[in-house]
C-alpha cells in the first residue's frame, strides 16, 4: 500500500486477510480522499506533539485546555509488570484513580500480548500498529543535526 495519500486524487484503501490463502490484500474503495490529515493512516496520533492549535485537539499549545503548554515524547520513568498482588493494586489505582482524566493524572502506557484468531483479523487489520518497546538513538551524530 502506498504512503502518500493527495486529496481529490487517491482513493481510500483497506487491507484484507486471506485466511485461506494466508495473505493480505489492499482494497481500493469507491470513495475518494477528501481531506488529507497525515501521510498515512498511521501518522495521526503524532499531531498531539503539535504546536499549531487546533479546535479538535485538545493538547496543542493554544487550544485552551492546553494552557500554552507543547505536550512532548517523554520516557519512560518505571515499569510495573503486574506479577503480584501487590503490584497488580498499584496497577488499579492509577487506572481508577479519580484524578487520571484532570491535569493532575498519571500517564501511563499498558503494554499487552495479545493474540487475535485468524476469523477476527479483518475486523482489526486496519488499526494502527502496536508498537513494541523499541529504544532508538537520537542523537546528532546518528539522525544528524536539528
Amino acid at each position: 500500500m502506498h504512503r502518500v495519500n493527495r486529496s481529490g486524487i487517491d482513493f481510500i484503501k483497506r487491507l484484507w486477510y486471506d485466511k485461506d490463502n494466508k495473505k493480505v490484500t489492499v482494497l481500493t474503495t469507491d470513495h475518494r480522499i477528501t481531506h488529507v490529515v497525515g501521510v498515512d493512516f498511521n501518522s495521526l496520533y503524532p499531531s498531539v506533539m503539535s504546536s499549531e492549535p487546533h479546535q479538535f485537539i485538545n493538547y496543542t499549545r493554544s487550544s485552551g485546555t492546553a494552557n500554552g503548554k507543547m505536550y512532548m515524547c517523554g520516557s519512560q520513568t518505571g515499569k510495573i509488570m503486574g506479577d503480584t498482588d501487590h503490584s497488580k493494586q498499584t496497577i488499579l489505582r492509577i487506572i481508577n484513580n479519580k484524578k487520571r482524566f484532570t491535569e493532575n493524572g498519571q500517564l501511563f502506557i499498558a503494554e499487552v500480548k495479545g493474540h487475535i484468531d485468524q476469523n477476527y483479523i479483518n475486523d482489526f487489520i486496519n488499526f494502527p500498529p502496536i508498537l513494541r518497546n523499541y529504544e532508538f538513538t537520537t542523537d546528532e551524530r546518528t539522525i544528524g543535526s536539528y
